[in-house]
């Protein structure tokens, strides 16, 4: 399958690695596209709604993400022999997770969704200990999120 990216969603930074309250999965390892449509996601939804509801801002970011892809994949089968049924294109590569022990093992990469930062870990199927380091850490902008 290749890598996959597993997004953990957190109230606070203070939280434990295992103390998740949404995760999520992309079916690649792409920090670019992350940084490209995640984190516009994010800095829309700090403005709007605040991260005190990470469930519900994980669910939304799947929807965003899906409808995205359904929109370039329906314009991209006029140029190819693709099927497009009703504007939905099928598998996507995004998806819930169903707990930290059911990681699969070619998870790569963890991304750490805390209010204004985004923890970059590189794992190897395993969730990262909570003494890890980030190999990277990413801002948004997370005006209206200091109320949580």
């Amino acid at each position: 399958m290749g890598d996959r990216t597993q997004i953990g969603f957190y109230y606070d930074k203070e939280d434990r690695m295992n103390e998740y309250q949404a995760l999520i999965y992309r079916s690649t390892c792409d920090q670019e596209y992350f940084v490209n449509e995640v984190i516009p996601f994010l800095e829309w939804w700090a403005k709007s709604r605040r991260l005190n509801d990470p469930e519900y801002c994980a669910a939304r970011l799947i929807q965003y993400l899906c409808n995205r892809d359904d929109a370039y994949r329906a314009t991209w089968s006029k140029y190819t022999k693709e099927a497009v049924d009703n504007g939905f294109t099928g598998m996507v590569g995004f998806g819930v997770s169903s707990g930290i022990d059911a990681i699969p093992g070619d998870v790569t990469c963890f991304y750490r969704i805390n209010p204004g930062e985004i923890l970059v870990y590189k794992v190897d199927g395993k969730l990262p200990r909570s003494n890890s380091k980030p190999v990277q850490v990413l801002s948004f902008d997370a005006s209206g999120m200091e109320n949580l």
